[in-house]
C-alpha cells in the first residue's frame, strides 16, 4: 500500500519516540495519536528503508500461500497470486526403514502426484503397515494365519485409501510386504517358519491378497447394481468375499471355469447355510444370475487365471446359469424329499395313533363282555 505522508500530531504525552511506525507506513497502523512510534514522515521512510533491507524474501508468498498481504514483514517479490493454503513443510524421514520401502515401492506415482501428495503419501503407507500390526498376537494361531490377517490388514487399508489411483497396481507390493512382515509381524510367528518358507508364503500373498483387493471393488459394485438394503447387499459381499479367498486357497483348482463353478458354489452354500436353507431370500435365482454373470465379466476372477485365455468364447453367463440352476434344483429336491420324509413320518404317527385306539376300544369291548 501507498506510503502515508500525512504528518501525525505528537501524542498525549508528546513524547513521540523517534523511530518510525512501520505500520504507518504500510497505512495499517490503527493506533492514531496513541502509537508508541512516530508517524513523521522521515522518521516513517527511514524505518521502511532499513526494514526492507534488513528483511528476507516471504517463503510463503513465492509460493503463493501468504495470508498476510500488507502485514507480512518479509518481501514479497514478483507477482504470484496467493491462491493456495499454506501447508507446513514436511522433513522426510531418513532413518525409517517403513518410509525409505514406501518410497521405493511408490515410485510409480511420481509421474501422477503432486511432490507433496507423494510425501504424504509415502507417510501413510508406513502408517497403514503399524496400524495393521494391531491384535496380532494369537496363541494358537499358526504362522501363516498371522502373517495373512497382517497382510489383510495392509492392503486393505492401502486399497481403502487409494485403490482409486490409476498407479497403485503398479506398487511394489512384494517389497512391501517383505519388508513389513519382517519388520512389524511377531518374531514368535516368524520364528515358526524357515526363511525360505517364510520367502515364499510372502510371494504368493503378494499374488493372491493383491488380486483380491483389486477385484473385490467389483464384486462390490455388481452387489449394489442387482441388490437393495444394505444388510442384504453387506451379507452377500461377506459371502463373496469368504467364497473367493476360499477358493484361491484351493490347489486343485485347475483353469478359470473351475475356480467360477467352485467360486459361485461357495457363496450360494453360504447364503444357504447363514439362511438355514432359504438362501433366495438374500439372493433370488434372477438376481444370482445377473450379479455373478456382472461380476465375472467385470474382471473379478485372479488375473492368473484370465490373462492367458481363460474367458469362455460365450462369456459367462452359460456357466452361470448352469450352476446357479443346478443349486437351486438341489435344493428344492432336498426340500421336496425332505417335505416326503416329515409327510411319511405324520402319516406314520398318525397310523400308530390310530391303531393305539383301536386296539383300546377292542379290550375296552371284551373287558364289558366278562359276566
Amino acid at each position: 500500500s501507498a506510503l502515508q505522508t500525512a504528518a501525525a500530531p505528537a501524542n498525549a504525552s508528546g513524547t513521540k519516540r523517534a523511530t518510525g511506525c512501520w505500520y504507518f507506513g504500510k497505512g495499517t497502523c490503527t493506533k492514531g495519536d496513541a502509537c508508541p512510534f512516530s508517524h513523521e514522515q522521515d522518521a516513517v521512510i527511514r524505518t521502511m528503508i532499513d526494514d526492507d533491507a534488513a528483511k528476507g524474501p516471504c517463503w510463503y508468498y513465492s509460493r503463493g500461500c501468504c495470508s498476510k498481504g500488507d502485514l507480512c514483514p518479509f518481501k514479497h517479490i514478483g507477482f504470484v497470486p496467493q491462491t493456495k493454503s499454506a501447508r507446513v513443510e514436511f522433513t522426510e524421514p531418513i532413518d525409517d526403514k517403513l518410509y525409505t520401502t514406501a518410497t521405493l515401492a511408490t515410485s510409480c506415482a511420481d509421474l501422477f502426484e503432486r511432490e507433496d501428495e507423494i510425501r504424504k503419501i509415502r507417510a501413510k503407507f508406513a502408517k497403514y503397515a503399524r496400524d495393521a500390526r494391531a491384535n496380532l498376537e494369537h496363541p494358537n494361531a499358526s504362522a501363516q494365519e498371522v502373517i495373512v490377517e497382517f497382510v489383510d490388514n495392509y492392503l486393505s487399508k492401502i486399497f481403502q485409501g487409494y485403490g482409486d489411483r490409476s498407479w497403485i497396481l503398479q506398487c511394489d507390493f512384494l517389497l512391501l510386504l517383505d519388508t513389513t512382515i519382517k519388520e512389524l509381524v511377531p518374531k514368535s510367528a516368524l520364528a515358526q517358519l524357515s526363511p525360505q518358507n517364510l520367502d515364499f508364503l510372502i510371494l504368493s500373498l503378494q499374488d493372491s491378497k493383491v488380486d483380491e483387493q483389486r477385484a473385490l471393488p467389483i464384486v462390490w459394485e455388481a452387489i449394489q447394481e442387482c441388490l437393495t438394503g444394505p444388510k442384504i447387499r453387506s451379507r452377500v459381499y461377506k459371502a463373496c468375499e469368504q467364497g473367493r479367498s476360499e477358493t484361491t486357497a484351493e490347489v486343485s483348482v485347475f483353469s478359470a471355469e473351475d475356480f467360477a463353478r467352485r467360486w459361485l458354489t461357495k457363496v450360494l452354500q453360504k447364503l444357504q447355510l447363514e439362511t438355514r436353507g432359504v438362501p433366495e431370500t438374500l439372493l433370488p435365482k434372477e438376481a444370482a444370475f445377473r450379479l455373478f454373470t456382472l461380476f465375472l465379466e467385470g474382471g473379478a476372477l485372479p488375473k492368473s487365471w484370465t490373462q492367458n485365455g481363460g474367458v469362455p468364447p460365450n462369456g459367462w453367463f452359460p456357466l452361470v446359469h448352469e450352476v446357479v440352476t443346478a443349486f437351486y434344483a438341489a435344493k428344492d429336491a432336498q426340500e421336496a424329499r425332505a417335505r416326503a420324509m416329515v409327510g411319511a413320518h405324520v402319516q406314520a404317527q398318525a397310523l400308530a395313533t390310530m391303531q393305539s385306539a383301536q386296539a383300546q376300544a377292542q379290550a375296552q369291548v371284551g373287558r364289558s363282555n366278562v359276566p
